[in-house]
């Protein structure tokens, strides 16, 4: 159909009553047999090299080198096993033998793409032999009653619900590539980590002075105000040197960010963040550290310089900033509290982090490898319990976990007194992981985020974490990459495999810095989101598709073309 042809809709008023129901006064009812001219397909040979499709009962099964059929298109409807699923193929084609295809068709009476829209309204499959194959054949195709409209409005109908399919099309193909990012994205941030930039320590500008070295482009730098402050309080006997510092500075694309903590006599008022407890428990730790070190080494820095260093490494670690050093003991005091840290020589060399092999591949050096029971609060099994549509309580089942998450569907209740209700409700945080079903589907794993009252049933594990250790989307984003290697923990059934709460808590998993946790969770959480909105967008296009398709090919919505 022309793409500049206008077309209208308008509510159709007359009808006539048919064997098939009510239909337009000026449709026909015609036999199927009567438009198409149908046959069964032929055993195809696969061909990885070739490029011609050959379709079976399920759709596309591979591809051949030969054709069955050259038509501008041909209707493919499952024959055994997927009966009555209906497909439309266009040019050159190979038809399977558990499928049957319109050799030709009446091309004055009928439009293939209508046809399709109209077979895949009639739900072929409620009409397939009820046995231990179900089987269509064609005698029973042929005598299929359909409704008929004029030639042109067919197509007319056809471009309405192909035009929705090609939104829908393109919004799949979107949804494909946003899961290929993701699954990018996860091997590198939790295999890799995440580092939002470099900051160097004040000493590293000796390197690049003369100019002779160049720092690499791309990346992002960052500093603080004691960079600056080391900079500009340096005696006027260096001022050549002062001044070729600024310049470096000036010439080095970077961002200004306080520091995570403020020292009397070091820090600069608005430059610098009020430490909470635990930051200033950590950054006296991380001082005694160095002074340990600095002292075994012969080292004589005023304790101003060693609360300087500490500063710049405890910013870089509560903002995922790598410290670039080539002082020994500060590198090795940041890698002992889980900053990342690397000589400028490596920064350089597009070393841009330390690595490590572990038994569970290579990982950033500062992280840790833990059981999973280590960073637990609780590992609980679901209920055992009858359930039922009413109840005082939904309770989440194993086909409740989708995409990561926990989505009531539909949901059975249950009734619970309160002591049983209290120890089994579901916090905001708390993680649910499928420990029985098919080897495919066991581990599945998803974070409940719902508000109201429930509770998880039997074939469930809950996980609560130690919030203070992990990250409660970090910790499920892993067990979702991690899907293989938790499976491995299985013991197989005749028909499913079981994952126990013991196994579950040997399993080994990487721990970053909190911080680095949460930013990983982050931009993970905002992939999903995405995903999430094109998924609902997909959703609605289908609902609109099939309203279209009740409306459109019964005609009780007209489709008029000038």
């Amino acid at each position: 159909m022309k793409a500049d042809l206008n077309i209208t809709f308008y509510r159709e008023k007359r009808f006539k009553e048919t064997p098939i129901g009510k239909i337009p006064e000026d449709w026909d009812v015609i036999k199927l047999g009567a438009i198409l001219n149908l046959k069964n397909g032929e055993r195809p040979k696969i061909s990885k090299t070739g490029k011609i499709p050959i379709y079976g009962a399920n759709g596309v099964m591979g591809f051949t080198t030969e054709f069955l059929i050259d038509n501008d298109f041909t209707i493919i409807i499952g024959r055994v096993g997927a009966s009555g699923e209906v497909h439309l193929g266009q040019g050159k084609i190979w038809v399977s033998d558990n499928a049957i295809y319109s050799e030709n068709y009446n091309k004055h009476k009928t439009y293939l793409p209508f046809i399709y829209y109209l077979l895949k309204l009639k739900n072929l499959g409620r009409f397939a032999t009820k046995t231990t194959h179900p089987i269509i054949t064609q005698t029973f195709l042929k005598s299929l009653s359909i409704q008929l409209p004029p030639l042109s409005e067919q197509e007319a109908i056809a471009h309405v619900l192909s035009t929705v399919d090609e939104a829908i099309q393109k919004t799949d193909e979107i949804i494909e590539r946003i899961k290929r990012l993701k699954k990018g994205l996860m091997q590198e941030l939790l295999m890799k980590g995440f580092t939002l930039g470099f900051m160097f320590d004040t000493n590293i500008f000796d390197k690049i002075l003369d100019g002779k070295v160049k720092l690499p482009i791309g990346l992002r730098y960052y500093v603080t105000h004691i960079q600056l402050d080391e900079i500009l309080n340096m005696p006027e006997s260096k001022k050549e040197r002062r001044k070729k510092l600024l310049e470096t500075f000036n010439r080095v694309p970077k961002e200004v960010i306080a520091t995570k903590g403020a020292v009397y006599g070091v820090s600069k008022f608005g430059m610098a963040e009020y430490m909470s407890e635990k930051d200033a428990e950590l950054y006296r730790k991380m001082l005694r550290r160095l002074n340990e070190l600095d002292k075994r080494a012969g080292k004589r820095k005023s304790p101003e310089n060693q609360a300087r260093d500490i500063l710049i490494a405890l910013t870089c670690l509560k903002n995922c900033i790598t410290l670039v050093t080539n002082d020994k003991n500060l590198k090795r005091i940041a890698q002992e509290f889980q900053c990342p840290s690397i000589t400028f020589e490596q920064l350089l060399r597009g070393e841009l982090r330390e690595f490590k092999n572990t038994e569970i591949g290579r990982i950033p050096k500062e992280w840790e490898v833990v059981r999973l029971g280590n960073v637990l609060e609780l590992c609980q099994y679901g209920l055992s319990i009858k359930m039922s549509d009413k109840g005082k309580y939904p309770i989440i089942r194993m086909d409740e976990i989708e995409n990561g998450y926990v989505i009531p569907q539909i949901a059975k209740r249950v009734d619970l007194d309160e002591k049983t209700f209290r120890a089994f409700k579901l916090e905001k945080g708390d993680i649910l992981f499928n420990r029985t079903n098919s080897y495919e589907l066991v581990g599945r794993t998803g974070i409940f985020l719902l508000d109201g009252d429930y509770v998880f049933a039997s074939y469930l594990i809950r996980l609560r974490v130690k919030r203070s250790v992990i990250d409660p989307r970090y910790l499920t984003f892993y067990m979702i990459f991690s899907h293989d290697r938790l499976r491995q923990l299985a013991t197989q059934a005749v028909h499913q495999a079981n994952i126990n709460a013991t196994n579950l808590k040997k399993f080994k998993i990487p721990l970053p810095p909190l911080e680095e946790q949460r930013k990983i969770a982050e931009i993970l959480s905002t992939v999903d989101k995405r995903l999430e909105v094109e998924r609902k967008r997909k959703e609605k296009l289908e609902r609109i598709k099939k309203g279209l398709m009740d409306l459109l090919l019964t005609g009780k919505i007209r489709v008029e073309v000038s």
